[in-house]
């Protein structure tokens, strides 16, 4: 099995102003080629804490994979490193700049004179091809190892691991592979969940397992690697297989798929429609049911009432029933999901009312409670939840229940069928 550390360069990821998405990207690209990632490595436009990070990289890993610093400024340093650690100069290509030169003649630009620096390659790198950009990416193949420099613009970088890097570590990889699959869960909180989990050492034996609490629900990620694709293949059937036994009432689905998509799938087959009436979630939950490609379908509209006069002027829920109970209360998210309901003539209708924070809280109502509603076919329901109190927090995990107790709704026919359709690798 070939190891990889995966080596960024930037400033920008050491102070927080840039988020490392790229090694994410590539860490997953590399386990789904059968290449193991071991080390995540930040370093700054410092030419001898560069060198140094390559050197270590270089030392204990087969594949060494750089983004970042091989733009034509003073701070772009990762070329003058590489020709530093691999004791080369630099090479003039003027085949580079007269291919950059004819990029901007075809834009109606006249290329800076800075760009020319793009022509300058360190000796013996075979260079990779960028379509998006005017820097091309590096490869040195030396003594049965493989460091491979790419640009740190994210959709050059992507582009260039898809179309010519991938292919090219293929080579090394040969059969062995690594399998990974995210089992998504949703109303059962880590703790519950582990303890639930009665079989979760005999997952153990079979598959790498890592809980990930998050605020749209607990995921498992299962990981399997094996010499064989077939063998890797058979293990990742069994231990999802016992997953399932074990906690499937909580399962939504197995893959990189949301809540929401299952929901879809279900409501596509039931050939039923969904409405929203929103309050502490101002819009979350419509916005992540039409993250979904073709919610058209089911998906009719909805409404955020924040005001008591505008839940009961366009939801008409009863103003005894606000002066009552208060707008925060399981009796106004059930009105409001029945008046959203009614109002858009859709099959279903969600609710939610909340206190998202900071302020808003009496002694009876602390800030993180909220009544989540659903109204169907079969009557209405609602539930109580109650969070901390961070405000962007609560509105996430309020939509999070919201369609949790909706999905709870759907019949279990359809949301059998719903998890069959969406469940694939992840």
């Amino acid at each position: 099995m070939m190891i990889a550390e995966i080596l960024s360069v930037g400033d920008e990821l050491l102070i927080g102003r840039t988020v490392n998405n790229n090694a994410a990207f590539m860490g997953k690209l590399l386990a789904a080629t059968g290449i193991e990632t071991q080390w995540l490595t930040s370093v700054g436009d410092q030419m001898e804490r560069l060198v140094s990070a390559i050197e270590t990289a270089w030392n204990r890993v087969d594949i060494v994979l750089m983004t970042g610093g091989l733009g034509p400024t003073h701070d772009d340093i990762t070329k003058d490193a590489l020709c530093r650690f691999f004791n080369v100069d630099m090479t003039f290509h003027p085949e580079i700049v007269a291919e950059m030169k004819t990029r901007y003649k075809a834009r109606e630009m006249e290329m800076p004179k800075i760009v020319n620096n793009q022509g300058l390659i360190p000796a013996g790198a075979e260079l990779i091809r960028n379509e998006l950009g005017s820097a091309f990416g590096l490869i040195f193949n030396r003594n049965g190892k493989v460091l491979i420099a790419l640009p740190g613009v994210p959709f050059e970088m992507e582009r260039m691991m898809v179309d010519s890097v991938i292919p090219f570590l293929k080579r090394f990889s040969g059969e062995h592979t690594i399998l990974m699959k995210s089992i998504r869960t949703a109303g059962i909180i880590e703790s519950k969940l582990v303890t639930e989990f009665r079989r979760l050492d005999e997952v153990r034996q079979l598959a790498g397992v890592a809980v990930l609490p998050k605020l749209t629900g607990v995921e498992l990620r299962l990981t399997v690697s094996h010499d064989s694709r077939e063998q890797a293949h058979q293990i990742m059937e069994r231990a999802v297989r016992i997953t399932r036994e074990d906690i499937g009432q909580w399962i939504v689905a197995v893959g990189d798929v949301m809540l929401e998509d299952v929901i879809g799938a279900a409501l596509t087959h039931m050939n039923m429609t969904v409405s929203v009436a929103e309050s502490c979630t101002g819009g979350l939950v419509a916005n992540r049911l039409t993250n979904t490609p073709g919610s058209s379908k089911y998906f009719i509209g909805g409404a955020v009432c924040y005001s008591n006069e505008i839940k009961h002027s366009l939801l008409n829920v009863p103003a005894e029933l606000l002066n009552s109970y208060g707008a925060v209360s399981a009796e106004v998210a059930e009105a409001m999901a029945e008046g959203v309901r009614k109002r858009m003539k859709t099959d279903y209708g969600v609710a939610t009312t909340g206190i998202a924070g900071p302020g808003g809280a009496t002694e009876k109502k602390p800030v993180g409670l909220a009544f989540v509603a659903v109204a169907g076919p079969n009557g209405v329901v609602s539930e109580k939840v109650l969070f901390n109190v961070d405000r962007q927090h609560n509105k996430k995990r309020f939509a999070q229940a919201s369609l949790n107790l909706l999905w709870k709704q759907l019949p279990q026919k359809y949301r059998t069928l719903a998890q069959k359709e969406v469940d694939h690798e992840g």
